[in-house]
């Protein structure tokens, strides 16, 4: 059952988080504006018809939530009234701004509240599910385009690495441990379900409580290093990587819960596998920073002033 407007926090938090990923669905859509605009399909009226109702939704939450309301910076739809015959004014903005501090901001009041999965009325759900359905029509618009203009360059007959074609990327990284011991990756994968009363489980209760902090496990009596214990939980190589940067039997080790693509890139993890996995079991995906697609030919450079 949903929500009525009368309801407040702790379920506000969750709502408005995902209302503004939706809202951020629709400004990935307009950042490929340069490669779908032409298309006959592009249609600016059916992204502002969801984008009004959404952003009437997140205005509704934030006039009564002052926590809300005192997030600072200002989430990115405060900036723009509506977006139809905007869509290039839109597409500039975001190439110097960003929605990240605000939605960090955000997630940490999620956390605290202790209600992380949201409640949706059942506008508010037709209205995420639209943004969703936009946001797939419109990226198989831009691989399409992609795939039309290698095919017109047939001259360019050098190897393709098939990292390089992948407009989306995965901007977030996260991994939740639930009371029933199911293990999930961006709340969407899941890995294997721990037993109550194993090594895995004091290991993972124990991480939880430290994160990102240098940890001496008490894992009783076991014949098993920390690397086994991690695996036998589900934490593939990369996996491991991410979550656990740090894992040494004699020190303990580092286990960090969430990470951003831009810590991804800097620790130079491989995700692109994992990124398919994320991807086909239904993760949020974001549109590859624009200079990336630029410097790979994906994406032309705006000559503009």
């Amino acid at each position: 059952m949903g929500i009525t407007n009368d309801s407040t926090e702790p379920n506000d938090y969750a709502v408005a988080k995902a209302l503004n990923e939706s809202v951020g669905s629709i400004f990935s859509i307009i950042s490929f504006f340069q490669l779908i605009g032409p298309c006959k399909e592009f249609n600016p009226e059916e992204l502002n018809r969801t984008y009004l109702f959404l952003v009437n939704e997140l205005e509704i939450l934030y006039d009564r939530n002052p926590k809300l309301t005192d997030i600072q910076p200002e989430p990115i739809w405060r900036k723009f009234e509506i977006i139809r015959d905007k869509i290039y004014k839109v597409q500039k903005y975001l190439e110097e701004n960003s929605n990240h501090d605000h939605m960090m901001r955000l997630d940490k009041l999620r956390i605290l509240s202790e209600q992380e999965e949201p409640n949706f009325t059942p506008k508010q759900k037709k209205y995420v599910d639209e943004a969703k359905a936009l946001l797939g029509k419109y990226m198989a618009m831009v691989v399409e385009e992609i795939d039309k203009t290698n095919a017109n360059n047939p001259q360019e007959e050098k190897e393709t690495d098939p990292r390089d074609l992948r407009v989306w990327c995965i901007s977030e990284y996260a991994v939740d441990y639930k009371l029933d011991g199911t293990i999930l990756i961006n709340n969407i994968m899941k890995l294997k379900k721990i037993h109550a009363g194993s090594t895995a489980e004091r290991l993972l209760e124990q991480a939880a409580k430290h994160p990102n902090t240098l940890c001496k496990p008490n894992l009783g009596q076991t014949a098993r290093n920390l690397s086994t214990v991690i695996s036998s939980a589900g934490f593939t190589p990369t996996l491991r990587e991410l979550f656990f940067p740090i894992v040494s039997d004699d020190k303990g080790f580092i286990f960090r819960p969430t990470l951003t693509r831009e810590q991804v890139l800097r620790d130079r993890i491989d995700t692109f596998e994992l990124d398919k996995q994320l991807y086909l079991a239904g993760a949020e995906i974001a549109v590859r920073p624009e200079e990336e697609l630029i410097a790979l030919g994906l994406a032309a450079p705006d000559d503009e002033d």
